[in-house]
């Protein structure tokens, strides 16, 4: 009897490698096959050159293109779109712009990922495809994490198990598909860890946004650590210390995993944003002021909404304190997510209000550095509206 199940079991195996075989021969001619990223986080490149000669660095000094121009987490929905060998493929992220092409006027959203990296749709089962929350057509329960949890980063989406979930339980039982010849198997995370995805209200998405940011940054505190500036980074799945090294590629930190996790300035308003349920999709500064209106001149400024500059955002937190969240880089001394107040980040300002006021009128501007230092003049600020009234 039990060779009987081995043989089963062996030609269900068989029978699932055949069906991969066939199907990676149909994405060689077929365009814009679904599929979801089954690792915890993956640096995406924009070359393939970069790709395979990966240098992971928080930031590179004197160099104009990075290997890492994005990180995908897991569960999140990839179209394939040209196999370029049998190891990796291009692949477009529907959910965000990181440019615009001059001659096509097309948005460009495409990267360079492994095929080790993505599981296609097709291979799965309708049982499988339970475990994937872009699946879910008759309204399952997603949760997002607001924390990370067992390796997986803050902003990952998993469906809830609703046979064994439990309103009063401690624990969320979610759907995990970690091997597409298997079953999901069923993970379970601490409910203070997630919240339930839920469609909001603008004002509703503003208010979980701010309080998402704030968090964030409470929670790497909590450890005595630090979420790094990482150029291109779009991940949280551990703290580090507040303490960095110079090397010939950049800014460098100890990392107990084979990528950086970490963000930098637009990655971090476009995850937030992406986790409330704005459709929000600039992946870089400069496209802001291009996909967001500007906060009109009769009207305050709210918790929220951008500050945009050249080459920077910055989040507006909390009004009655004047305090902004910003990703800020390396030469400025901070290297990492934090908040601080106006008064600190513009010299001789102590308010949003004087801030926009001056833009506004052209006139100087001045950003300061972790010592309180000036380190750059700002040529142009914006206060753009994330999230319209």
């Amino acid at each position: 009897m039990c060779s009987v199940f081995v043989a089963k079991d062996r030609l269900f195996i068989v029978f699932r490698v055949f069906s991969l075989f066939i199907t990676v021969c149909f994405c060689w001619v077929t365009l814009a096959i679904d599929g979801v990223v089954n690792k915890p986080v993956v640096d995406l490149s924009d070359r393939l050159y970069l790709r395979a000669q990966v240098v992971a660095a928080p930031a590179r000094r004197g160099v104009s293109c990075c290997s890492r121009m994005h990180q995908a987490l897991f569960n999140e929905r990839v179209s394939v779109i040209r196999m370029i060998n049998n190891h990796t493929a291009e692949v477009a992220m529907d959910d965000l712009i990181y440019s615009v092409s001059a001659a096509e006027k097309k948005p460009l959203n495409s990267f360079i990922i492994s095929l080790d990296d993505v599981t296609l749709l097709s291979r799965l089962t309708t049982y499988q495809k339970r475990a994937i929350p872009l699946q879910q057509e008759r309204g399952g329960r997603v949760v997002v994490l607001k924390k990370p949890w067992n390796g997986y980063s803050f902003g990952t989406r998993f469906v809830v198990d609703e046979l064994q979930y439990r309103r009063k339980d401690r624990l969320v039982p979610v759907l995990l598909l970690v091997d597409p010849l298997r079953d999901p198997i069923v993970m379970r995370i601490p409910r203070n860890y997630v919240f339930e995805e839920k469609l909001l209200s603008i004002g509703e998405q503003r208010v979980l946004f701010v309080n998402l940011a704030y968090e964030l940054i409470a929670d790497a505190q909590k450890s005595g650590g630090v979420i790094p500036y990482v150029w291109g980074g779009c991940s949280y799945v551990a703290p580090y210390t507040d303490s960095y090294q110079i090397s010939e590629h950049g800014w460098v930190r100890e990392r107990n995993q084979p990528f950086y996790s970490g963000f930098d300035c637009s990655e971090l308003v476009y995850r937030l944003a992406r986790m409330v349920g704005s459709e929000y999709k600039g992946k870089v500064s400069s496209l802001a002021p291009q996909l967001l209106p500007e906060v009109p001149q009769n009207e305050p400024i709210l918790a929220g909404d951008i500050i945009w500059m050249p080459g920077h955002i910055m989040i507006v937190g909390n009004m009655k304190n004047n305090e902004v969240i910003e990703a800020r880089g390396y030469s400025s001394g901070f290297g990492c997510v934090h908040c601080t107040k106006v008064s600190k980040l513009f010299k001789n300002m102590k308010t949003c209000e004087e801030v926009r006021a001056a833009g506004k009128a052209h006139k100087s501007l001045v950003l300061c550095n972790r010592d309180g230092k000036a380190s750059s003049e700002i040529a142009s600020l914006k206060f753009l509206r994330l999230f319209d009234i």
